[in-house]
């Protein structure tokens, strides 16, 4: 069985985004402030601030998720689930991170840790072999993200393989 692909945010391409912007209001304050070059330490020492802020938030967060897939690259499956269901109850029990993600860790991505956390669930137990491991953990990703269309796949994926085949 080859290793399907694991949804994970391993890096937030939108903080470099979020960065290269900043970094051009810089340049563009440094000729309309010319008379006032206070402004632009105070704007450099906040960009700064921001970036090694989201960077560092951002490595504590999803620590127990490259947990995970640091054991799933292992093909340690067990130790991979252990891990991402600690890490889901560590974002069910603060909550506030994930709905707020976009300032704690400057992440702007469409899909929230909780969700990334139970697709990867599902996506391991699916490889283990677990079907009943897999389909509980999209179905308590469709509990509480009903329009979520990768748990919808995940389930669709499920059902193709319990059906006998036709051999």
């Amino acid at each position: 069985m080859h290793k399907e692909p694991v949804l994970y945010q391993p890096s937030n391409p939108a903080r470099f985004g979020l960065l290269f912007f900043f970094i051009v209001v810089g340049l563009i304050s440094v000729f309309v402030w010319n008379e006032a070059p206070d402004y632009r330490i105070l704007l450099v020492a906040i960009v700064g601030f921001l970036f090694f802020y989201g960077s560092i938030a951002d490595f504590f967060i999803q620590s127990g998720i490259r947990r995970g897939l640091r054991a799933y690259s292992n093909d340690d499956y067990e130790t991979a689930i252990r891990e991402l269901e600690r890490a889901y109850e560590f974002f069910e029990r603060n909550s506030w991170i994930d709905r707020y993600r976009r300032i704690i860790a400057l992440d702007i991505s469409a899909i929230g840790y909780r969700e990334v956390t139970l697709y990867n669930i599902g996506t391991i137990q699916l490889q283990a072999g677990n079907l009943d491991g897999a389909k509980a953990a999209y179905r308590r990703m469709l509990e509480s993200f009903p329009k979520n269309r990768l748990a919808q796949r995940g389930m669709e994926m499920i059902v193709n393989l319990e059906q006998p085949s036709a051999d």
